[in-house]
């Protein structure tokens, strides 16, 4: 945009002159590096050299400038029931006001007639839209510090950052967080590297199954029921850590559909000393101890919809790749509050998820 001009419009339009400045980089074509926000460790550029190479390995996704993504809009608990018990009523009176009608004009009166089908559809759309809508709400008051408070004697984060040689995120464009909570890399926090599993290949008789996408099911259910069986003589090429454990964490990772969908392996799952691995298509989170599997679980949760938008590919085979989840910030509170956190959604999710686990 030129010094000179704040934007265009219909009596202020773009003219030829104003890309001069493109212009003459165009015909000479280099790095622009932006100035660094003050408190912030991102990096954004507004042009920048990649190699072939290395865009190939990426899959030729070219969103690589660091400028921040449209995040979508979720309110708090208390702003969600409200609009839509707001909604709701204002619906109620409408459709009430047009049976009313219709009835009046059966009976013969000169009324004016409404249109009642546009008011059940937008009821009925309501009603659907809203357990989804408090659940995204939950999760993210949760990661906000908004749905527990700091007690005396939560431990100290920083010194649980310091013991583990876990470098703290600091950066001035991420949001506000309580006092005594630190922003972490996911990277940074796991056990064994982000991956995805190995190729496998079937046979109809074997002690070991394969965790595929489709044993990922809403809610972070997960089910070993669809699941196929391993040839056991590729066992060799997997070290112990390959094998999914308890309290893993298991994201779908190509298609479309069920991309980014997020499951939790309780350890029933595993009972009687069941043998799981991966496929492919399944990318594996196992965090380091002293920080609360389940509190990791309710984030990336939070973040689906943002990991479902970061798919790269072809339409019908998108990708998300393990860089992607690796270089996720998360907000991490006292492992004390990670339990209350983890006990307040346990308590509230299900009340709104029941109407969602029927749908595939």
């Amino acid at each position: 945009m030129p010094l000179d001009r704040k934007h265009f419009n219909k009596t202020n339009p773009i003219r030829r002159e104003d890309l001069s400045e493109i212009d003459e980089w165009w015909n000479n074509r280099r790095e622009i590096k932006d100035e660094q926000v003050e408190g912030s460790s991102r990096e954004t550029w507004k042009s920048q050299k990649y190699s072939f190479e290395f865009l190939e390995k990426r899959d030729f996704d070219i969103d690589l400038c660091g400028y921040p993504e449209q995040e979508e809009i979720v309110l708090f608990p208390e702003e969600v029931m409200s609009q839509y018990y707001q909604e709701r009523e204002e619906l109620q009176k409408k459709l009430s006001k047009a049976t009313f009608a219709l009835k009046e004009y059966i009976d013969g009166k000169s009324v004016e007639l409404f249109d009642i089908r546009s008011v059940i559809e937008r009821i009925a759309e309501l009603d659907k839209a809203f357990p989804d809508d408090i659940r995204k709400s939950l999760l993210q008051a949760a990661m906000q510090g908004k749905l527990t408070t700091y007690e005396d004697g939560d431990s100290s984060v920083e010194d649980y950052l310091n013991a583990n040689d876990i470098p703290a995120v600091e950066d001035g464009e991420l949001d506000d967080i309580p006092d005594g909570w630190r922003y972490v890399k996911m990277d940074d926090i796991v056990l064994v590297p982000i991956k995805r599993g190995k190729t496998p290949k079937y046979v109809t008789s074997s002690s070991v199954y394969v965790f595929a996408q489709k044993c990922n099911q809403k809610n972070g259910i997960v089910s070993l029921d669809k699941a196929q069986l391993l040839d056991e003589s590729l066992l060799k090429k997997y070290e112990e850590q390959d094998f999914i454990s308890a309290n893993d964490i298991v994201i779908n990772s190509t298609g479309h559909g069920t991309l980014g969908r997020i499951g939790y392996i309780e350890e029933g799952l595993l009972a009687g000393d069941k043998k799981v691995v991966p496929d492919t298509h399944v990318t594996v989170i196992r965090v380091k101890e002293g920080i609360l599997p389940q509190y990791i679980f309710a984030f990336l949760r939070k973040n689906q919809t943002y990991l479902e938008s970061k798919g790269v590919g072809s339409t019908k085979q998108t990708e998300l790749r393990p860089d992607t989840i690796k270089e996720l910030i998360v907000p991490l509170p006292p492992i004390e509050e990670q339990m209350r956190i983890v006990k307040r959604l346990n308590e509230t999710l299900p009340l709104v998820e029941v109407n969602l686990e029927g749908d595939e």
